[in-house]
């Protein structure tokens, strides 16, 4: 395994927000977060942070299901694209070409048929977005994914589900699942879920969750070497957002088939591959990525 260095994200300034008149996609909103000339760009004027965006989303009645896309770009936006595809694969939604320079994306589609529908998200350059750059999908009003942008190339994204490239679902074949205590709500509480498919360095992969005040409340970790399939459920007694950790002691995160999805109060909060180099944190609920 070649080991890998965590990246480190740039601060990115913002010299000019203005607003362009000519929509990408339906009910989408483009705020151009780059202005002037690239060559000799005016002195960078201090705004508030983008991942809290000032663009409202479009609003109107829907009579089906009701999907919403939030883009943040790094500065190199003119290499991203993204269409949304029905269960039968037709587009039915798109956007990309976008001017040079940081962009916030915002816009609401209503979806008129049912079924999984497929995000897919694409870089022409190959090496995904920096940064601050990041993206999040809603479904009827409920987050199904808030992903940041190191995707290299492009990933997929099934609505609803938040299942990232098309991970397995259930237990991966030959994998007996290893036994993991389970937490009953009956009296009270959140049910919290994960489902973890380690790869073949699974003595590398931990995890823990904790509660608002920072206190551990379930963890895992120590799996032996090779590939382990781990299925765990808890009750969480308090209420609030809680924070998932998965971390890997070598430094590359997990290859191959690997992925952990979690689910809390019987929803999905993330699916995602493994691709987290030392580690990542997730917000449960809410499916945050820090």
């Amino acid at each position: 395994k070649i080991q890998m260095a965590m990246l480190s994200f740039k601060e990115a300034t913002i010299p000019m927000v203005k607003t362009l008149s000519t929509p990408h996609a339906s009910g989408e909103e483009v705020v151009s977060l780059s202005g002037g000339n690239n060559n000799s760009p005016p002195t960078p004027a201090p705004v508030a942070n983008p991942t809290s965006p000032p663009v409202s989303s479009p609003t109107g009645s829907c009579s089906g299901h009701e999907f919403r896309l939030e883009l943040q770009t790094d500065e190199y936006s003119d290499e991203v694209s993204w269409k949304l595809e029905d269960p039968n694969g037709n587009v039915v939604i798109q956007g990309g070409n976008y001017p040079y320079g940081e962009n916030l994306i915002d816009t609401t589609e209503c979806l008129s048929s049912d079924g999984v529908h497929t995000f897919k998200i694409m870089d022409s350059y190959g090496d995904g977005m920096i940064g601050d750059a990041y993206y999040k999908l809603w479904y009827d009003g409920n987050v199904v994914i808030y992903h940041d942008g190191q995707y290299g190339d492009g990933e997929t994204v099934t609505v609803p589900g938040g299942e990232v490239n098309a991970a397995p679902a259930g237990s991966p074949p030959n994998q007996a699942p290893v036994a993991a205590p389970t937490g009953s709500c009956d009296n009270g509480g959140h049910e919290f879920r994960l489902e973890l498919q380690t790869d073949e360095y699974g003595d590398e992969v931990s995890w823990e969750v904790e509660d608002p005040n920072g206190n551990v409340v379930i963890q895992g970790g120590n799996y032996p070497s090779g590939e382990n399939f781990i299925d765990t459920t808890e009750c969480l007694s308090s209420d609030g957002v809680h924070t998932f950790k998965i971390m890997d002691s070598y430094g590359d995160g997990m290859i191959g088939d690997a992925y952990y999805k979690l689910w809390y109060d019987g929803n999905v909060v993330i699916y995602h591959d493994g691709h987290y180099v030392y580690g990542e944190s997730v917000t449960v609920p809410g499916g945050n990525v820090f």
